[in-house]
């Protein structure tokens, strides 16, 4: 091999920009979009990329080098194969699993609440933080209950995100910390 290239392309909700590497060891985003330039002299009639377990990748001819692509579904191993070639060192595909959203609550320090007769105002905090960051726009679902016993009733509210803020401090926007607060009326 004379030169290798790996462009990676991590999927779009990540927010992150595609980038290129020399080494073919490589760890990214899982369902991103893999692809191969490899450059080889003396040229082979044909070339792949062998992945155990799995269908191989094969590689085209185009311009001075060899290309293929596949979608980094799960982390792997493969080996660059090509009649003439010495046989080649496995190399890694780490694949990044995307967390799921955390949801905090921030105020009041618990889950349970017990209102007083009479309250007609309730305002939590909850603060939700994600790994590739929290769109904006996104919505927080909860489930308000009310009652004891068997009388019991569950209202869902849909509720938007805004950027965390604490009082008495500025804080700059983070597509990652993102509050929404809600509130409960008593019925009338």
């Amino acid at each position: 091999m004379t030169r290798t290239r790996l462009r990676i392309v991590p999927p779009a909700y990540t927010g992150l920009p595609a980038r290129e590497q020399p080494a073919l060891d490589a760890r990214a985003p899982e369902g991103s979009r893999i692809e191969w330039v490899i450059d080889m002299a003396p040229g082979p009639d044909a070339a792949q990329l062998v992945f155990p377990g799995a269908a191989a990748v094969t590689l085209a001819r185009r311009g001075g080098g060899w290309r293929g692509a596949t979608t980094l579904t799960a982390s792997t191993l493969y080996r660059l194969e090509a009649q003439g070639l010495e046989r080649q060192r496995l190399h890694r595909l780490n694949a990044v699993i995307d967390a799921a959203p955390v949801v905090r609550i921030v105020e009041p320090d618990a889950q349970l609440v017990l209102t007083r007769p009479g309250q007609t105002r309730w305002t939590p905090v909850f603060e939700v933080t994600d790994d590739y960051g929290v769109a904006p726009g996104a919505v927080l679902r909860i489930a308000v209950t009310r009652g004891e016993g068997e009388n019991i009733t569950v209202k869902h509210r849909t509720l938007p995100l805004t950027v965390a803020a604490t009082a008495g401090a500025s804080v700059s926007p983070s597509p990652w910390i993102w509050r929404a607060r809600a509130w409960r009326r008593a019925a009338t």
